[in-house]
């Protein structure tokens, strides 16, 4: 599959904004998408697992397709547009059950289809 940008910051900034909006933008991708990191990192769904979420330069960052395991390339695609969705309802970026049954599911599914 041919890599590309699901999200990033750059996105809802205008480069002529001030340092302020800048860092006021960022922080807000930050705030959204740290928990979801956080929940696929520790369920090894990211090819980087590793990467230290403190150090993430959140203006720059973008969440692209190589970022996933196949599993959890899978998860984004049943949960992603959803989640954000919710989100510009209103939601908290931190409610991740949505994320959390459809992972339940993707791996109950994968270990009835071994039997």
């Amino acid at each position: 599959m041919k890599d590309f940008i699901i999200d990033a910051c750059n996105w809802y900034v205008d480069t002529k904004s001030n340092a302020a909006l800048k860092k006021q933008t960022a922080l807000r991708f930050k705030n959204r998408y740290r928990p979801l990191l956080e929940f696929l990192k520790v369920n090894q769904l990211l090819t980087d697992n590793n990467r230290d979420l403190n150090k993430i330069n959140w203006l720059s960052f973008e969440i692209r397709v190589s970022h996933f395991t196949p599993e959890g390339l899978e998860l984004v695609m049943l949960c992603h547009d959803k989640w954000l969705n919710d989100i510009d309802k209103g939601c908290n970026p931190a409610n991740i059950r949505m994320w959390e049954r459809n992972l339940h599911r993707l791996r109950e599914t994968e270990l009835t289809s071994m039997h």
